[in-house]
């Protein structure tokens, strides 16, 4: 929006964004490589970013450092703050995540600068829109959360289940 209301503008947000998202990836990495292991120990933490999810990532991170870093740019919700970190966990070398970064950086705040920039002029129109996408937002998110809460009871009750007496097995098979 600040792009398309000051459009003299336009190019030093763009490379603000950039820098942002760039400097923001190397605290995320360093974060990781100085205090990660400590902060693996915190139950919080284990539980959000548990030893088999780490090595995953980590192991992932070795075989397509450059392919990780491109797709977990464009994932979000502390997915791609995870792959920085566990990077730096990991102990991989500095000099190549900040190289590997700069091309995903780049398109990553290339492609959401654009969108956003697209939207921005046309703000006006957002603006008379918005109570139907918030809406619309809101009960897909209901959605989501009720359906979630309905698979889970759903695995537990099966998981608590007696087994039925077609499971159990035949006479013919006990004296085998």
């Amino acid at each position: 929006l600040a792009a398309t209301l000051i459009p003299e503008s336009t190019w030093a947000l763009y490379f603000s964004a950039l820098a942002g998202c760039y400097f923001s990836a190397w605290l995320s990495y360093w974060l990781g490589r100085l205090v990660g292991r400590k902060l693996l120990k915190l139950r919080w933490m284990q539980k959000m970013l548990p030893q088999e999810r780490l090595e995953k990532i980590s192991h992932f991170y070795k075989n397509h450092g450059f392919l990780t870093l491109l797709i977990g740019r464009f994932i979000p919700f502390g997915i791609r703050n995870g792959i920085f970190m566990s990077t730096g966990i990991s102990r991989s070398s500095f000099g190549k995540f900040a190289l590997r970064d700069l091309l995903p950086v780049t398109l990553w705040t290339s492609c959401a600068f654009y969108l956003f920039h697209t939207l921005g002029t046309n703000y006006t129109l957002l603006i008379k829109y918005i109570k139907i996408i918030n809406l619309t937002l809101f009960c897909a998110f209901g959605v989501t959360v009720i359906a979630w809460i309905c698979y889970k009871r759903r695995r537990v009750k099966k998981k608590n289940e007696p087994a039925t007496l077609a499971d159990a097995p035949s006479i013919e098979d006990r004296r085998e």
